[in-house]
């Protein structure tokens, strides 16, 4: 897809892992959500995705929650 002029290299609702996707250590796709860790101590926790063609710049947009813990090992 494009938009003002740009394409995009991915885009996801998060109703499964994307294509292309790896999730590694704690990282799961729940509820719509990319979830990296939960809030229990000694979590980790990442995913690369590879994109569908090479580009020389990119952009990312997204959302961010960090809570619901009472603290962090690190």
């Amino acid at each position: 897809a494009q938009a003002n002029g740009r394409r995009s290299l991915f885009a996801s609702d998060f109703s499964s892992a994307p294509t292309g996707s790896t999730l590694s250590g704690t990282a799961s796709v729940t509820g719509g959500e990319l979830v990296l860790t939960s809030a229990i101590n000694s979590q980790n926790g990442w995913c690369a995705m590879t994109p569908a063609y090479t580009t020389d710049a990119w952009e990312a947009n997204f959302i961010q929650y960090i809570g619901d813990g009472s603290g962090a090992d690190g």
